[in-house]
């Protein structure tokens, strides 16, 4: 049996909280009527897009807008 989750230290993949932040912001921004078919679409896009190594850029400007915004808290 498991251990209970609350004696385990679970961690996120390396990116996985700069996805979810660019995801969050991309709802909001376009309001879909089907958000896990913009999900999916929008997934499908960052896998293109990481294969064609245009997401590394990306995820660079995410990053660095994330720390100014943590230096002025």
């Amino acid at each position: 049996m498991p251990p209970p989750l609350s004696n385990t230290h679970l961690r996120t993949p390396l990116g996985f909280n700069e996805l979810l932040t660019y995801l969050t912001r991309e709802i909001l921004r376009s309001q879909p009527e089907n958000i896990y078919e913009f999900c999916l679409t929008t997934c499908q896009q960052l896998i293109n897009e990481r294969n064609n190594g245009i997401l590394v850029r990306e995820l660079i400007k995410l990053e660095s807008t994330d720390h100014s915004l943590d230096n002025q808290q």
